[in-house]
Order: structure tokens, then sequence, then C-alpha cells
């Protein structure tokens, strides 16, 4: 497995570009700290360069929805290692007072976990709920026609580092899923087509393809056509598959093209601006109008 100052010393010599790491070589952590602009940091930019900086030089709390997004991608697409990694908190929780009403919060329960990761460093303790939720997800994807096929012929995890010609800035991607098409799965409250849509695009979703895009074309040298596959987390765990719209791939690489470009500026000018200052009218997006529309004619 390869060590954050390991990956740093790559960086340092030049040597980083242009490498591919699998799932067992580079852990998720050791991505996201070593070097290298991501589309994560990229979509900051939608806010202003000043949460850029932010993101990237201050600690982020990791949201309650992304480590579940975390528990479910590697319940799909790292079952082999998945039961090395995850372990449920039944055995902190068999610790406690059998009427302790709120066990996770006692002192008991708290050292049984700090004790278990002292000898699992890499390991993640999960509820028993949000264990039954991934498996059922899983279930659920595997079980879909079209989305098992999807998965079953590429490889998952792939970290893949690049230098951008255009601002020499040292990218990285990783994809969920990469072999013939470029996979990723999302979690979801709905795969409804208009309400996964707009949250695809509130998430930036093709901003993030585009990026993987550029990425697999730099180090690759192959094209693939991109594909989401949007799991609820709900029972009964509906799955559908959307590939990506031409035009929505095109604004998301042209976005990602625009980001790394003020990115570049951002770090030669030392200047990272917040939200401008004007104040600006409320408007409600088209979509809201045509959302009520629907409802007034119910």
């Amino acid at each position: 497995m390869v060590k954050i100052n390991e990956l740093n010393e790559l960086h340092t010599q030049r040597e980083l570009a242009g490498k591919v790491f699998s799932a067992t070589e580079l852990d998720n952590e050791t991505y996201h700290r070593g070097p290298g602009v991501s589309s994560t940091t990229l979509k900051e930019f939608r806010k202003s360069a000043a949460h850029v900086y932010s993101f990237q030089n201050e600690p982020q709390k990791e949201k309650k929805c992304f480590e579940f997004g975390s528990l479910v991608h590697d319940a799909v697409l790292l079952p082999e290692i998945f039961n090395d990694i995850y372990q449920t908190d039944e055995f902190a929780i068999a610790k406690c007072k059998s009427d302790s009403k709120k066990p996770r919060a006692t002192t008991i329960y708290k050292d049984a976990v700090s004790n278990w990761k002292l000898t699992n460093p890499m390991g993640q303790i999960v509820s028993s709920y949000d264990m039954r939720l991934a498996r059922g997800i899983k279930d659920a994807v595997l079980n879909h026609d079209t989305a098992s096929i999807l998965l079953s012929d590429g490889i998952p995890e792939q970290a893949i580092f690049w230098t951008d010609e255009e601002t020499g800035l040292l990218c990285k991607c990783k994809p969920d899923y990469l072999g013939e098409y470029l996979v990723d799965l999302k979690t979801t409250s709905s795969i409804d087509d208009e309400d996964f849509a707009i949250s695809a695009y509130k998430f930036g979703y093709h901003i993030s393809m585009g990026f993987y895009v550029m990425g697999i074309e730099a180090v690759l040298k192959k094209e693939v056509s991109p594909i989401l596959i949007a799991v609820e987390t709900e029972s009964p765990f509906g799955v559908k598959v959307f590939p990506f719209g031409q035009d929505e791939l095109m604004h998301g690489k042209m976005l990602a093209r625009h980001f790394l470009n003020q990115y570049k500026k951002c770090l030669d000018t030392n200047n990272w601006p917040n939200y401008t200052p004007v104040a600006r009218e409320l408007k409600f997006p088209p979509w809201a109008w045509k959302k009520e529309e629907r409802w007034m004619k119910k």
C-alpha cells in the first residue's frame, strides 16, 4: 500500500503524473490527502475561489451522507476487501448496560470503539442499520440486469494522476468503475427522472464526469462513454441507469476546463476572492415554475 510520504515524494520528483494505482495499492484516505487537483476541489468554484482555498487548507468534517456513500461504494465495488474494512458496532453496544437509552454516547461504547481502531487502523465502524442498507443496495444493484453487466468487465476505484497540459497543474481522479464504459455509482433519495436530473446537476456530476474523461484520455489514451448507476437508499432500493447526454458531458468538460484555469490564476496571484458583494434579486429557476404548474393541475 502506497503511503502519503511516498506519494508526495513521487510528486516532488515529478514522477506521479501518468501513474495509475489500484484500490489495493492506494487507499481512499491517502488519495484524498495526497497532491493533485480533483473534481471535488474544482466544484467548489461554483461557490467561490475562497471556498476552494478553504476546502484545500482547512480541516473538513466528512458529512454522514458521504460516509454512507463510501460504505455503499465499497460494498458494491470492492466486495473482496469490504469485510476487512467495515465492522458493525454491535460488539461495542453489547458492552453497554442493557437499559442504556443512548449506548453510543457512553464512555464504555467510545472506549470499545477506540480500542478496536487501535488494532484496525484502516477499519471503519458503522451501525448495523447502515450495514443492512448497504447490503440491500448492493443486492439491488448487482441483481439489476443492466447495472450488473456494466460492473462486470472493468476495474473499480483506480486512482489516475496526470498533468494538465494547458495549466501545468497536477490533476487526479478516481472513477468508480472503468471498463468499456466509465461508470459512477450514485446513491439518491429518488430515481425519478426529473428528481435525479436535478440532483445530478446540484452535485455537479457532469463536471466530475467531464474531468474524469479528461484524465482517462490523458493517461490511458482511450475514449469512454460515461454512465451513472443511480440507486435509492431506502427499500426497495430502486435502480436506474442513466447514460450521459452529449450536451451534459460537453458542458461538464467546459466547466472543468474553466475551473482549472481559474485555479491556476488564483495560484499565480495568490488571490482567492469570495462571493461578489453586489446584492442580487432572488429568482427561482425555470424548473420551479414548471413543477408548480404540474401541482396546479392535480
